[in-house]
């Protein structure tokens, strides 16, 4: 596997794609700048590989799987947690044409893709995967980021209702600060 310069990690050779048929590269979590607002560190990478399909109904059809662990902060502690991702989706590389009938080749190529495959296009025979990967991962973020097991949050200083009721004051115990009220004449209503 030949060593790209790290910006330059998500730009993929058509070439090489299908003289290797499966390449492998990590962008940094930093790089995407659509996701980096949503994490509360951006650490890490995204590793990603690119598998051509063979055969010949499918000979423009990548898959793309990403695996990650984006660091964003948990909704029940306010502290950061591990948000785990693995996704794969397919993708259609479609050659950039400047002829007249590109728009007609270009149809004929999408009738016959999946729903929810994604379309890739060639500029000199480069395809571009970072916007591709980015959506994805936006895709796969919870709603709502919590530590996976609540022990983690409580040892962060999180309570529960039930544990917040164990620890309820006994309110036979508890002063009433109007009870002086009471001495001076004035009932409660």
């Amino acid at each position: 596997m030949v060593s790209k310069p790290r910006q330059q990690a998500w730009i993929i050779s058509w070439r090489e794609l299908r003289a290797e048929g499966v390449i492998r590269r990590s962008l940094l979590v930093a790089d995407l700048e659509r996701l980096t607002p949503l994490l509360s560190e951006t650490i890490g990478e995204v590793d990603f590989k690119a598998t051509l399909l063979t055969g010949e109904a499918k000979r423009n059809l990548i898959t793309i799987e990403i695996k990650t662990a984006l660091l964003m902060e948990c909704q029940r502690c306010l502290t950061s947690c591990y948000v785990n991702v693995e996704r794969s989706f397919q993708a259609c590389v479609v050659e950039h044409e400047s002829t007249e009938n590109a728009e007609s080749h270009v149809e004929r190529l999408l009738e016959h893709l999946p729903e929810d495959c994604e379309v890739v296009l060639l500029e000199d025979g480069l395809m571009n995967v970072n916007h591709l990967i980015e959506d994805e991962l936006l895709l796969s973020l919870p709603l709502v980021a919590r530590h996976e097991n609540q022990q983690d949050c409580l040892a962060q200083g999180y309570r529960t209702t039930a544990l917040a009721e164990a620890v309820k004051v006994d309110e036979k115990t508890h002063v009433n600060p109007f009870s002086m009220l009471k001495s001076r004449g004035i009932e409660e209503k």
